[in-house]
């Protein structure tokens, strides 16, 4: 998309590719999202930068590949932002309708705070032995990036604007701008706090204002240097340059990666992995009520249909696995009641029998992490 910008003279086949690569954004991980919306707004805004052959081809094969959501485009448009319903739009909703703007107003202040403090490299009181290989770890120890790379980021930040303002070079603010969206995904975080998976999009702009900063700082020094101390300049940039890669592949391979293990301290995983597979080989006509959060209704199970894939959806057009949800909870009680299911599977077990109190006098079982089976017939 980029390089489009910068070359005009770009082949329609790489303006294709990029719209290819463009429209599968939205396919990772929820976080990045709003990444897609952002680079289509981009490429129109700056329509005359771009060969309009190039612009119609990019736009086209994001269209192309879009298309096959636009059956139920109103679902879709609703799954696409709301992913598990976790943002700050639906947890903020009050029930009779509206919003708890007090709430929502302290939310964005309580994420704004701990942000600043990400991207500031200000969580974690330790400057060199960080981890910035975790995207689990509590936020009071989150950093972003190696925290002696803040004095760079700042000065790249500075020097993007200044230079984007000196120059009426729209294009040089452009990993300033793109801070916003990463910055977005953070802020709208409704349950849970801001952490290293939801600023994912933060790290591009930040490593290239990092070494946009670096640069031009280098730059700067060489040019008001004499001859023999930009020899020394260059020595010096290349060895900082050397360092800060190897002391990044040091401590990404030094440090767990994350605090799952593997899927091993999670319980919706293991409930998944340990219970529900081995039983659902087992017992193939059983009637299975599964809960693995609940209230952000079909949002609420991302692990088990991402681990049963068509196996599970199947059972689930079936009738044989149901999933609660706070939307067919009246339902699902009624079922309950009526002995309909074999058993009932939690992954949280305490928020399962607020929403179904008859489960309290089941008999049931618990397992490590947590994780409990209720036996509802013999």
């Amino acid at each position: 998309m980029f390089v489009l910008l910068i070359d005009r003279k770009r082949s329609v086949g790489l303006a294709i590719l990029a719209g290819i690569s463009t429209a599968t954004i939205p396919y990772g991980y929820a976080g990045i999202r709003l990444l897609l919306p952002s680079l289509v707004l981009l490429a129109i805004v700056c329509f005359r930068r771009i060969e309009k052959y190039n612009l119609f081809a990019y736009l086209g094969a994001i269209l192309a590949i879009c298309a096959i959501q636009f059956g139920d485009f109103p679902r879709s448009l609703q799954m696409y932002f709301y992913a598990r319903g976790e943002n700050l739009i639906s947890v903020g909703r009050l029930p009779n309708g509206g919003y708890d703007f007090a709430f929502v107003a302290h939310k964005l202040n309580e994420n704004f705070h701990y942000l600043f403090k990400m991207i500031m490299g200000l969580n974690e009181k330790a400057f060199w032995n960080v981890n910035v290989a975790s995207t689990l770890t509590p936020i009071a120890g989150m950093v972003l990036y190696p925290k002696f790379l803040v004095p760079l980021f700042i000065v790249g930040l500075v020097y993007s604007l200044a230079h984007a303002y000196t120059q009426k070079r729209f294009i040089l603010a452009m990993p300033a701008l793109l801070l916003l969206p990463g910055s977005g995904t953070n802020m709208m975080s409704g349950m849970g706090l801001p952490n290293l998976t939801r600023s994912i999009m933060l790290l591009v702009p930040i490593y290239f204002l990092i070494t946009y900063g670096a640069y031009s700082l280098f730059c700067s020094l060489y040019t008001i240097s004499s001859d023999r101390l930009r020899a020394a300049f260059s020595g010096l940039f290349a060895v900082f340059v050397v360092l800060v890669s190897a002391y990044q592949v040091n401590n990404y391979f030094h440090y767990e990666k994350d605090t799952i293990y593997g899927g091993k301290n999670d319980v919706t995983m293991v409930t998944y992995n340990e219970f529900l597979k081995p039983y659902i080989d087992g017992h193939p006509n059983s009637r299975i009520l599964y809960h693995e959060f609940g209230p952000f209704n079909e949002w609420s199970y991302v692990v088990v249909r991402w681990l049963g894939g068509k196996r599970v959806q199947a059972m689930r057009d079936e009738g044989k696995l149901m999933f609660l949800t706070d939307d067919n909870r009246v339902s699902i009680d009624r079922l309950l009641k009526e002995g309909y299911f074999d058993i009932v599977v939690s992954a949280h077990p305490d928020q399962l029998e607020a929403m179904l109190p008859d489960t309290v006098a089941m008999e049931a079982k618990v397992s490590p992490p947590w994780y409990k089976v209720y036996h509802v017939k013999r």
